[in-house]
């Protein structure tokens, strides 16, 4: 639906008006004049209702700029309710139901983002075909969200059918496709495939590096995804120069969003950890949680990764009391947002199951490890 259907509705209601009276009363013929007249009433009652749909989309546009997301969302409900008595579909709907699922998915609201991201997805199937990169945005957020909830397997047939859909529009793909490879840098990588992993990301960087994002937010997540896997790895100084980089395009391009740069922070205090450079691991941990709480409260899956990582800090300084309760303030905060069974749960089981061994604690860290659990993996930055 767009505004200049709008006008050329208004027009035909008035052309209608002014045929029907100068019929009636000119011509003197009252049917062929009634008839104009009953046309310009319907177009009258499509024409309110394209008003109110209009205003609707007006206050979302508002509602957006002000940050009042939930508000937009029962107005997006709203818009499709109204646009739905004329058969109408609008791709500023599906725009609109995408941008507030990356809102969701940016700040841990992961049911939220999956209901707003699965409704884009479906609007936009049913206006452009299941193969245009449009539905390859939707699922490209899709796949990103998966691999935040663990559903690595969804998350890969989501992020593939991706990829395959932006390869097939070279502009749009421009700027996706490294995103998506991105990600699927990260899915391998959760999935235990290091090399493969560095592949992807390796090519996600250099498509950034001849394109004009190179100076831009992609290029930085880009960066931060190839310094996580080097950290893995245990390359530190392929890691390190790479979250400096990442931190300083962040800085440029994040326009006020410094909540960006806790990622690369965090990479860089693991390795000053794993360096045993504790005072400065310290210092960009400090910088990372207050970074988070400012943006995102007290309540966020990343707050929970900088308590697991100063949890290791504390207990490596032999400061059990504050390394404990770390370790246990991380373990519920993961298990709320993810669930028992999420892998960042599983590492912070581990470490802490690991630090009550190094106490003399064996019966505690076994009513912690479960089956199957290896004990000792690194904090790590997400």
């Amino acid at each position: 639906m767009r505004t200049t259907l709008f006008w050329l509705l208004l027009l035909a209601e008035l052309t209608s008006i002014t045929l029907g009276v100068w019929l009636i009363f000119a011509k003197n013929d009252f049917l062929l004049g009634a008839v104009f007249l009953v046309v310009s009433y319907l177009l009258s009652i499509v024409i309110q209702r394209m008003t109110r749909y209009l205003v609707k989309i007006n206050a979302l546009k508002k509602a957006f700029r002000k940050g009042d997301y939930r508000e937009a969302e029962n107005i997006l409900l709203e818009a499709m309710e109204l646009a739905a008595k004329f058969k109408s579909t609008d791709p500023r709907i599906a725009e609109l139901w995408n941008a507030l699922g990356v809102h969701y998915l940016d700040h841990a609201e992961y049911t939220e983002a999956e209901r707003c991201l699965q409704r884009a997805m479906t609007l936009r199937e049913q206006l452009f075909g299941a193969d245009h990169f449009l539905v390859g945005e939707c699922l490209y957020y899709l796949g990103r969200l998966q691999v935040c909830k663990g559903q690595l397997s969804d998350a890969e047939r989501n992020l593939l059918r991706a990829r395959e859909s932006v390869i097939s529009h070279p502009k749009f793909g421009q700027l996706y496709l490294p995103m998506v490879l991105s990600c699927l840098s990260s899915l391998r990588l959760a999935q235990g495939k290091s090399a493969e992993a560095e592949r992807f990301a390796v090519e996600a960087r250099e498509m950034l590096e001849t394109g004009p994002w190179r100076e831009r937010s992609p290029m930085a997540s880009a960066l931060y995804d190839l310094a996580v896997i080097y950290l893995k790895q245990g390359k530190l100084a392929e890691a390190e120069p790479l979250f400096t980089q990442s931190i300083s395009l962040w800085k440029k391009a994040s326009a006020g969003e410094a909540s960006y740069l806790v990622g690369p922070l965090r990479g860089l205090a693991e390795v000053h950890f794993q360096r045993k450079q504790f005072d400065q691991a310290h210092e960009l941990l400090s910088r990372a949680e207050a970074l988070m709480k400012d943006n995102h409260g007290n309540e966020h899956p990343a707050l929970a990764g900088i308590y697991h990582q100063q949890a290791a800090l504390s207990a490596a300084e032999q400061d059990d009391l504050k390394a404990e309760a770390l370790f246990r303030q991380a373990l519920q905060m993961f298990e709320r947002f993810h669930g028992a069974e999420h892998q960042d749960v599983t590492e912070v089981l581990s470490d802490y199951a690991d630090f009550l061994k190094k106490r003399g604690r064996d019966r505690e860290a076994a009513e912690l490890s479960g089956p199957g659990q290896s004990s000792g993996a690194p904090a790590r930055p997400v």
